[in-house]
């Protein structure tokens, strides 16, 4: 996700690897989809949406047909290996000292030796909003 973000000449894009697999688990689990629904559901700009496609597009990741977007045989073999280790709690209903309107929550199985104090994940979380 990280090489779709970053790897492409041209200015900065307005969207995060984050943004990026929000993108690719809604086209796993409803496809075909629009990019007008996208853009509603996921709360980003039209434009960010077309800029994101293209880029999973050239990747060989999603086909955008006249019925919608629609993950490749690639698109949904990813899907499933990350569909495979995460597990969506969804939307937290508490109390938390920012003005979110949302506040999410994903446990990701058999990964704990990847967190050693736990702060690289919170400043992550904290910087995708």
């Amino acid at each position: 996700m990280e090489k779709l973000v970053e790897g492409q000449p041209g200015p900065t894009p307005s969207f995060t690897s984050t943004h990026l697999l929000e993108l690719l688990l809604y086209l796993g689990r409803e496809a075909p989809v629009g990019r007008k629904k996208l853009s509603s559901t996921l709360k980003i700009g039209e434009g960010v949406i077309r800029s994101m496609l293209s880029r999973l597009v050239n990747a060989s990741i999603v086909n955008v047909t006249n019925e919608g977007c629609v993950l490749t045989s690639k698109g949904m073999k990813i899907y499933k290996q990350i569909s495979s280790i995460l597990i969506e709690v969804g939307e937290l209903d508490i109390e938390i000292p920012w003005d979110q309107p949302h506040n999410y929550a994903v446990v990701l199985k058999k990964r704990s030796h990847l967190v050693k104090k736990g702060l690289e994940q919170r400043d992550a979380a904290i910087r995708a909003g």
